[in-house]
């Protein structure tokens, strides 16, 4: 997918990775890396980058979405939120 991905688009985009059948029973965990491959495709590209990181950041702080646990990796991966849930 190319540059011209408009935020709402990536943001729904984003959730289906999360949620691919609309169940929070069958949530997802998927790390940034997954997210950009995606959404753009293997090219680095430091823009698209940095706008997918923000999306990232306002679903976190809307609590739609929260970032896994420390699971000793490098890049911490992201999960749906369920009813009540909160990032820590």
């Amino acid at each position: 997918m190319s540059d011209q991905i408009t935020d709402e688009q990536m943001r729904e985009r984003i959730l289906k990775l999360l949620l691919p059948n609309g169940s929070l029973e069958r949530r997802q965990v998927v790390a940034f890396t997954m997210f950009y491959r995606k959404l753009f495709g293997r090219k680095g590209d430091d823009h698209s980058a940095e706008r997918l990181q923000n999306v990232l950041n306002q679903l976190v702080a809307e609590g739609v979405i929260a970032q896994y646990p420390d699971i000793g990796v490098a890049e911490p991966p992201y999960i749906a939120c369920t009813t009540g849930e909160t990032e820590q």
